[in-house]
């Protein structure tokens, strides 16, 4: 079986992240007490985790816009990532406003908030990763990243 291609498989990673998080933000306030209700193993881990200082509608949030984040810096290394950022926000701002007309469900700052403290996180991992690769190329411990060769010109050749 043919692996898929990097950039690939980071496209898929963002769609199914986006569409997790986008039909997890959507459904409706019944099907949301069903898995928070005591008669699903789920849900029973899930009112522990909700009485906590850290609920999990909390870490959700967090952690999908910081995996998101991580995917599109990859997916665009020679993008400003302040423009990532901004087309994150706005899909959190976009996610809350879609959560009006359901039923049960309220938009919330404090969601946005939470992705953006994800969008941060995830930012701020590409950042580490960066500064790590950077540091390695001008030690010459890592292959370059456009594939080219070592440096021949100090080789000491003719």
């Amino acid at each position: 079986m043919r692996r898929l291609h990097h950039s690939t498989r980071l496209w898929l990673y963002v769609l199914v992240g986006v569409a997790l998080l986008l039909s997890a933000m959507l459904l409706p306030g019944s099907a949301v007490a069903w898995f928070y209700s005591d008669a699903t193993a789920p849900g029973r881990w899930l009112v522990r985790l909700e009485q906590t200082a850290f609920p999990f509608s909390r870490w959700f949030h967090v952690a999908m816009f910081a995996w998101l984040a991580l995917c599109l810096c990859r997916l665009f290394p020679r993008q400003p990532r302040w423009r990532l950022a901004a087309l994150l926000l706005g899909l959190a701002v976009f996610g809350e406003l879609l959560q009006v007309p359901v039923p049960g469900r309220t938009a919330g700052v404090g969601d946005v908030l939470d992705d953006l403290f994800g969008i941060g996180i995830g930012l701020g991992v590409d950042a580490l990763w960066r500064w790590r690769r950077r540091r390695h190329l001008r030690r010459g411990r890592g292959p370059s990243r456009r594939g080219r060769g070592p440096d021949l010109r100090d080789a000491g050749g003719p």
